[in-house]
């Protein structure tokens, strides 16, 4: 069945479809908005929704707690220690720690929740989180580095950097997997 839409035939399932994210749409358009002034506050959200899957896995819970925190302390570290980056890391650093306990929580949960399922995807998550590690390892390292020799310390910067852009994508990657299997799994 199709209907007119600005002199435009359109089919009215599509529309329908459509329709059902409507809300959603406007949620990651707001978490867009506000990301580019504030680019913690879609992670409040993301904690939030991590919060909601807690009903499935504990680890998700875990994770959007730590994710929720971490994020608050960042957002208040910004405003209360604007130009005193020696003040900041008093908030920085727990916030830092914090959300790699958040990353850890999501990766194990989205493992579990794929273990006897996917194996091979969920076994993907695991690996994703040590190359994460070493990623986040070689950034701290490479701050030493800078210190004592500083060429050799801004080459492993922008390796770890190239290499947390890399596991970044490759999570998203791995959500869209993940996102089909289980619709498979569930039609």
């Amino acid at each position: 069945m199709s209907n007119m839409f600005y002199g435009e035939e359109i089919n009215i399932a599509a529309v329908h479809r459509a329709s059902e994210l409507k809300g959603k749409i406007t949620v990651l358009f707001a978490m867009g908005i506000v990301g580019v002034f504030l680019e913690n506050i879609p992670m409040l959200v993301y904690g939030g929704v991590l919060i909601s899957m807690g009903k499935v896995c504990d680890s998700y819970k875990t994770a959007g707690l730590c994710m929720l925190v971490s994020s608050v302390l960042s957002i208040v570290s910004t405003f209360i220690f604007e130009e005193d980056s020696a003040g900041s890391l008093i908030l920085t650093i727990p916030a830092a720690v914090l959300s790699l306990i958040a990353i850890y929580g999501e990766i194990q949960g989205h493992a579990e929740i794929l273990t006897g399922i996917d194996d091979e995807n969920a076994n993907k998550w695991l690996q994703l989180w040590k190359w994460m590690i070493m990623a986040y390892g070689g950034l701290i390292g490479s701050m030493v580095l800078i210190v004592i020799l500083l060429p050799v310390g801004a080459i492993v910067a922008v390796a770890a950097s190239i290499a947390l852009v890399v596991t970044a994508v490759m999570k998203i990657k791995y959500l869209y997997d993940m996102d089909n299997t289980l619709k498979k799994l569930l039609t």
